[in-house]
């Protein structure tokens, strides 16, 4: 079983209370989101390598240095580089391209 995670969105709401950091980076009690959903699908018996993370590529949050604090998180990641100018529907196909390549 494969699972995919769709994370590319460009955090408007969180920009307007302040927050530069995309929504799965956000720490709840220690934890990322991410971090959450990972383990979450890890315990359901769905394998790391088998787990799927659609990041954006572009916009403010979208920097280098959160995109690089994602992969630390997670190998398997594909970055979306049109996140901005296209939906999550592009994001899901980059990630059923990346299964099937």
């Amino acid at each position: 079983m494969k699972a995919v995670i769709l994370a590319a969105g460009i955090g408007n709401r969180l920009m307007e209370i302040g927050k530069m950091v995309p929504k799965c980076l956000i720490e709840i009690g220690g934890r990322s989101l991410l971090e959450r959903q990972l383990g979450l699908l890890n315990e359901y018996g769905i394998a790391s390598e088998d787990i799927y993370l659609i990041i954006g590529g572009m916009g403010k949050i979208w920097n280098e240095k959160n995109i690089e604090k994602v992969k630390k998180i997670h190998k398997n990641v594909v970055v979306n580089e049109k996140n901005i100018e296209f939906n999550s529907t592009y994001s899901l196909w980059l990630a059923i391209k990346n299964i099937y390549d």
